[in-house]
C-alpha cells in the first residue's frame, strides 16, 4: 500500500496539518522519515455554539502562533462544516457539462448558496459497468478562505493545499482501498455539532449530506431526571461525558452508579430531606431509554439518506457496510445499535491506526486519542483529481500584501518627515519673528531640512512604480483555469486531448491544442470541424485554425494540431 506516495512528490520534511470546523480547530505537526509519518505534536480547541465569531478567530490565531515553529513553513488545511458547500449526486449518463450544471443548480437553488461567495471545484466520474455518473461540486466560503490566507500570511506559513472534509474522506478511503468495487459503502462521521454522511462506490463519492446533529444532541438527551426505586436522580450535563466515555449505549443488564450529592437539588424541591453522600444506581434499561430519543433521530436521518441514495439505482444496490469515524464514532454500543436498526454491518474505523505507518513522537503522550486526528492525514494523499481550493489569485495576494506593507512603511516615513518638517518650520518661524538676532542661526538649521525635500519626489516615484507593478501583475494574469475548463467542456467523447500549451508573441495570445479524433472514417473531419466551430463560438476564443493533421496506422483515427486565438 503506497500510503503517502512519499517518492512521488517533493514535499517538505515537516508540515502542519490543520482542520477548521464551525466552532473547533485541530492542529498537528508531522514529520516524514522514509515511508513513515511521525506526529510530533497535536493540539485542539473549541468554543461554545455552532457558528464561530470574533472569539473563535482570535483563539485560532493565538493557538496557531503558539503552535508555530519558525523552521516549519508549510501547511495543509481541511475545512469542515459549516464553511463548505458540497453537492454529490448519482446522475444518469449525461454529458459532463450537464452533470456539473445540475450540481451547480442544486447548490445555488436547493441549498440557497451563491456560487460567487465560494471557491468551487468540480469532478464528474463515470461509474464502471453502470449507466450512471458520480457528479461532485464542492467549495469553501471565500470570506473564510481569505481570512485563513490572511492569518497564515501574517504568521509566515505557506498554504500548500485546502480541501473540504468530503474530499478528504474520498481521498482517504480511495487510497486505503476501503471503497468496495461492486457495492456501496456508507460513512458516518459524527462530531460535536454535526454529522457527515457520504456514500462511496468504486473510486468515487456518490452521495453526500451534512446533518445538524452531533454528540451535543446525544448529551442533551441523556441529561434528564431519572426516577429510581430509591429516589429520583438528576443527571447533569457534565455527567453525560462520563457516561459516553465509560459505557456508551449499554447492552445487556447492569447498572451505572451516580453519586447521591448530584440528586440533592431535586430532592429538596420534592420535599425530601438532604441525604448523606452516597450513590444511586441507574439500570442499563433506563440509560437506553435516555439514549433512545437522540439515537432514533440519528438512525432516522441515516435511514432517509440511504433510501434517497438507493432510489438512483434500478436494480437492488448492495450496501457492504457503514463505516463509523470521527470523535463520536467511538461511543460504545452506537455501532451495534445502528447495525440492528439499519440491518447493515457496521465497522468502527480509526483511520490513523489502520495505516500502520504513523508513529507518535517521543514527546507525545501514549494516552493521546488518535481519533482526534480524524481526517488530518488525508490531506497528504495524492488525490485522483488534484483538488485544491486555494484562490487562483493567492500568489498575487501574497505579493500585494508585501507591496502594501512596503507602501505603508514609505507612507509612514513620508508623513513623519512632513510632520517633523512642518513642526520644525513653525518653530523656526516663531523664533525668527520673536528673536531677530538669531535669524542667521535659524536659517542655517532649516537648510538641511529644505534639502531633504527632494526625497519626496523620489518617494512618490517609487510609490507610482509599485502601483504600476501591482496593476501589471493583475492585468497580465490570464484565467487559464477557466480556459482549460472551457476546452474540457467543448471536447466531445470522440476527441482525446494530448497537450494544451499557451504562448504570447507579438502581442497575440494563443493556445495550441494537440490531440486525436477516433471515430468512423467518414465522420473524422466532421467531428474535428464541429470541435473547431465550438471553439470559435466560445467566449474565451476569437478564432481557431488547423495547423496540422495526420493519419496514422489506424484509419479511424486522425491526429490534429489547432491554434486558437484568445480574446
Amino acid at each position: 500500500m503506497d500510503f503517502f506516495n512519499f517518492n512521488k512528490t517533493n514535499r517538505p520534511a515537516r508540515e502542519y496539518l490543520i482542520e477548521v470546523g464551525s466552532n473547533y480547530a485541530r492542529f498537528a505537526l508531522v514529520s516524514r522519515n522514509k515511508e513513515r509519518l511521525t506526529i510530533e505534536s497535536f493540539s485542539s480547541f473549541s468554543v461554545p455554539g455552532d457558528d464561530s465569531g470574533n472569539m473563535f478567530w482570535a483563539r485560532f490565531k493565538q493557538h496557531l502562533e503558539q503552535f508555530y515553529k519558525s523552521e516549519v513553513r508549510s501547511a495543509h488545511l481541511i475545512v469542515s462544516p459549516n464553511y463548505l458547500a458540497s453537492c454529490v449526486k448519482v446522475l444518469p449518463s449525461i454529458p459532463k457539462a450537464e452533470a456539473v450544471s445540475h450540481c451547480m443548480h442544486v447548490i445555488s437553488h436547493d441549498m440557497r448558496i451563491v456560487p460567487g461567495e465560494y471557491y468551487l471545484d468540480h469532478n464528474v466520474t463515470k461509474l464502471e459497468n453502470k449507466d450512471l455518473m458520480a457528479g461532485m461540486v464542492t467549495g469553501i466560503k471565500t470570506v473564510i478562505s481569505d481570512k485563513l490566507l490572511d492569518i497564515f500570511n501574517k504568521t509566515g506559513i505557506d498554504l500548500e493545499r485546502i480541501e473540504t472534509s468530503v474530499l478528504s474522506m474520498e481521498n482517504m478511503f480511495v487510497n486505503l482501498k476501503l471503497i468496495p468495487k461492486e457495492s456501496t459503502a456508507f460513512t458516518l462521521r459524527l462530531e460535536d455539532n454535526f454529522c457527515e454522511l457520504i456514500a462511496m462506490k468504486e473510486r468515487a463519492a456518490t452521495y453526500y449530506e451534512v446533518v445538524k446533529f452531533g454528540i451535543f444532541d446525544i448529551k442533551k438527551s441523556i441529561a434528564r431526571t431519572v426516577y429510581t426505586q430509591a429516589a429520583p436522580i438528576e443527571i447533569d450535563f457534565d455527567e453525560t461525558e462520563n457516561i459516553l466515555n465509560n459505557i456508551g449505549y449499554p447492552e445487556g443488564e447492569g447498572s451505572y452508579t451516580v453519586k447521591s450529592d448530584k440528586r440533592t437539588s431535586i430532592l429538596e424541591k420534592a420535599g425530601h430531606p438532604a441525604q448523606e453522600e452516597g450513590s444511586l444506581d441507574i439500570s442499563y434499561q433506563q440509560l437506553r431509554m435516555l439514549f433512545a430519543p437522540a439515537l432514533d433521530v440519528l438512525s432516522e436521518k441515516v435511514g432517509t439518506f440511504m433510501s434517497e441514495y438507493l432510489k438512483n439505482f434500478q436494480n437492488k444496490e448492495k450496501i457492504s457496510a457503514i463505516y463509523l469515524i470521527g470523535k463520536g464514532a467511538k461511543i460504545k454500543g452506537l455501532g451495534n445499535f445502528l447495525e440492528q436498526r439499519l440491518k447493515i454491518p457496521q465497522i468502527y474505523l480509526n483511520l490513523v491506526k489502520i495505516s500502520e505507518r504513523i508513529d507518535l513522537g517521543p514527546k507525545m503522550p501514549d494516552t493521546i486519542d488518535l481519533d482526534e486526528l480524524n481526517l488530518l492525514p488525508a490531506t497528504l494523499f495524492d488525490a485522483l483529481k488534484s483538488y485544491n481550493l486555494i484562490s487562483p489569485y493567492y500568489k498575487i495576494i501574497k505579493e500585494t500584501h508585501k507591496a502594501k506593507n512596503t507602501v505603508y512603511i514609505y507612507a509612514g516615513v513620508l508623513i513623519g518627515f512632513l510632520l517633523f518638517f512642518s513642526l520644525g518650520l513653525n518653530l523656526n518661524m516663531f523664533y525668527l519673528k520673536r528673536i531677530t538676532y538669531r535669524a542667521e542661526q535659524s536659517y542655517s538649521e532649516l537648510m538641511p531640512l529644505i534639502k531633504q525635500l527632494r526625497y519626496t519626489d523620489e518617494l512618490n516615484s517609487e510609490i507610482t512604480a509599485l502601483e504600476t507593478r501591482i496593476s501589471s501583475a493583475y492585468s497580465s494574469y490570464r484565467d487559464w483555469l477557466g480556459i482549460l475548463k472551457e476546452i474540457s467542456r467543448l471536447t466531445s467523447n470522440e476527441i482525446m486531448l494530448n497537450k494544451v500549451s499557451g504562448s504570447s508573441e507579438s502581442g497575440k495570445n494563443t493556445a495550441v491544442i494537440q490531440g486525436s479524433v477516433e471515430a468512423e472514417r467518414s465522420s473524422l473531419n466532421t467531428v474535428l470541424n464541429n470541435f473547431i466551430k465550438r471553439i470559435k463560438e466560445s467566449a474565451y476564443f476569437k478564432d481557431a485554425k488547423i495547423v496540422d493533421t495526420q493519419h496514422k496506422s489506424n484509419l479511424n483515427q486522425i491526429y490534429f494540431k489547432i491554434e486558437c486565438y484568445l480574446n
